[in-house]
């Protein structure tokens, strides 16, 4: 996996979010959400998730715990973007609490994945 590649898809995610959000809010007739105003760093921390780790969990070698901690990081970040559209429209969702949870549930298991294939495949992949 390119590492330059994925760097700059998370820093690109989150300049984009960081201007969604901004747009957002100047159009929100004074009406803030802390869930929409915050939603661009979670592409940067777990983009620097996986470059802390890279060398411990071999985080670019497994391409399905990557392509799953892909996932879970987008369906947390899809919640919180309605979470924070909602907040600002006066309104809320049961179903607003579902994405994060999913997204934790799937970021687990491609933490699972990472560290089960460590531990089978040991140090020296």
């Amino acid at each position: 996996m390119n590492k330059k590649k994925a760097f700059y898809s998370y820093f690109i995610s989150s300049v984009l979010l960081f201007i969604f959000q901004w747009i957002y809010h100047h159009f929100s007739h004074g009406v803030t959400s802390q869930a929409l105003r915050w939603v661009w760093v979670i592409p940067m921390v777990g983009g620097a998730f996986l470059f802390i780790f890279k060398k411990i969990l071999n985080t670019f070698q497994n391409r399905l715990a990557f392509n799953l901690f892909n996932t879970g990081l987008t369906s947390y970040i899809v919640g919180m973007i309605l979470k924070g559209i909602l907040e600002i429209a006066g309104t809320s969702s049961p179903y607003i609490g579902i994405y994060p949870m999913i997204g934790m549930i799937i970021l687990g298991i491609s933490l699972f994945i990472y560290i089960s294939s460590l531990l089978i495949h040991g140090l020296d992949k």
